[in-house]
């Protein structure tokens, strides 16, 4: 009731993931402009950054925004064993063409079922082929980065 009071009487409004994520009493909460409130969401220091993935969506601080991405969205395990942290991707068939391309995945139609058997390396990859398969990739072919 204040909200719509604020926004039709003041034309102000106030930001939605302050409201929910601030301690404070509404009362004491900034109060913004259409104009300001972008503008507010937007900066560096205080606004709340997007996920690229889920544009508009916009999270509170970093933190919520890191939970967001570990929750719903894939992170790759190579690279960030290769010291590349937070490589994100909007779901698991875009992890999988990153892995295809940037790393070595296995292409045996059981471990593409089975999902993340991929490797940071060929001598890796090789040895899961012949432990787990028997065999190494019939073309005997080198992937080359």
């Amino acid at each position: 009731r204040s909200m719509k009071h604020l926004r039709m009487e003041h034309g102000m409004t106030l930001c939605d993931l302050c409201v929910d994520n601030k301690r404070n009493f509404v009362y004491n909460l900034q109060r913004f402009t259409p104009q300001g409130l972008k503008k507010h969401e937007n900066d560096k220091q205080e606004g709340h950054p997007l996920c690229e993935f889920c544009r508009p969506k916009r999270f509170y601080d970093i933190v919520k925004l890191h939970e967001h991405l570990n929750k719903d969205h894939y992170k790759c395990h190579i690279c960030e064993k290769q010291g590349r942290p937070n490589q994100f991707f909007k779901d698991y068939k875009m992890l999988e063409k990153h892995f295809d391309r940037d790393h070595f995945m296995c292409h045996d139609a059981q471990c593409l079922a089975a999902r993340f058997v991929v490797f940071e390396n060929e001598i890796d990859l090789r040895a899961h082929e012949q432990g787990v398969h028997g065999t190494t990739r019939r073309d005997g072919g080198t992937k080359i980065k």
